[in-house]
């Protein structure tokens, strides 16, 4: 309930772990714990859908890229937030290509933004997306125009 870096009148007890996940996750983005917020979601899902949330209120105009082995869940939340969805090609192991990424990018350098959905262990293959590689490929460091989630 909440963020869970600002304590509260109602705390459930899962505050420090939803903490130490987010920092995790900071951590394998390449990201600084500063610059990330969030939540522990309740299904993949339910996160897909907060994220991409979150990322069409900072980024209204941006679209999404995320590799042709990406759950169908995905189309469907973009949908949902009304954000252009880019396929983007997988790599024979199934891993987002990110040199097409950052093609697909180029492409379309000025038109609000990238928001890139990492894929962690997809359907049919089971990969696992490397998220500082896309993040570079996407646009960097520069997390105003560029978000991975």
């Amino acid at each position: 309930m909440g963020d869970p870096y600002t304590p509260d009148a109602w705390d459930s007890g899962a505050r420090a772990y939803e903490v130490a996940v987010l920092e995790y996750f900071a951590q394998v983005a390449g990201a600084l714990p500063g610059e990330v917020c969030g939540y522990v979601a309740s299904s993949s899902g339910e996160a897909l859908l907060q994220g991409l949330a979150a990322a069409q209120r900072r980024l209204p105009e941006a679209c999404v890229y995320a590799s042709d082995q990406t759950h169908d869940s995905a189309r469907r939340a973009c949908e949902l937030v009304r954000m252009e969805l880019v396929t983007v090609g997988s790599l024979p192991g199934g891993r987002m290509d990110p040199e097409e990424l950052r093609l697909q990018v180029l492409q379309r350098r000025g038109l609000g933004g990238a928001v890139v959905v990492a894929t962690f262990g997809t359907t049919m293959r089971g990969a696992v997306d490397d998220v500082r590689v896309l993040r570079a490929a996407g646009g960097g460091r520069r997390a105003e125009r560029c978000m991975c989630m």
